[in-house]
């Protein structure tokens, strides 16, 4: 029997919270930890792009000065120094942990001035080697250099 004076409740209890597979920031035990975790996966990243690059090295006999081949390199390098960068991150320098911090950010605008270079010789590909070629790499060269000097020189 029921007390007297409540009401009978038939609401479903709440469902239990859906696990995820993501992980929260709570979850980290300390901020080391979070850097352990981003250096390897830099470096899970690195083992890929090193495999695509030897594949293209040892079995396909592709063309070196290709846009796969850039773009891959640029990628390994990038996750190199990003994988150093949060491995070694208070073991370094101040020089050196500002180099590892800025130049994968040149080595990023560099990899989508290859992609919008890429775009060109799609776009033009009649006339690339005679006409646009030069102009193209040229400009994207150029630009290059001065975001560089913009991203080391300009004070923050």
């Amino acid at each position: 029997p029921r007390p007297a004076g409540r009401p009978v409740s038939h609401a479903t209890p709440p469902a239990p919270p859906a696990r995820s597979l993501l992980v929260t920031m709570s979850q980290f035990s300390s901020l080391a930890s979070m850097y352990l975790w981003l250096s390897l996966l830099y470096a899970l990243l690195a083992m890929v792009v090193l495999f695509q690059l030897l594949r293209i090295l040892l079995t396909t006999r592709h063309n070196l000065l290709s846009f796969q081949f850039a773009f891959l390199a640029l990628c390994f390098v990038w996750s190199l120094l990003r994988g150093f960068w949060f491995a070694f991150i208070d073991s370094y320098s101040p020089l050196m942990c500002d180099l590892l911090k800025w130049v994968p950010l040149n080595l990023s605008f560099a990899t989508f001035t290859l992609l919008g270079v890429f775009f060109a010789y799609l776009h033009y590909k009649a006339t690339w080697k005679r006409r646009h070629r030069t102009r193209v790499l040229v400009a994207s060269v150029l630009l290059n250099v001065l975001y560089g000097v913009a991203v080391f020189y300009v004070p923050v």
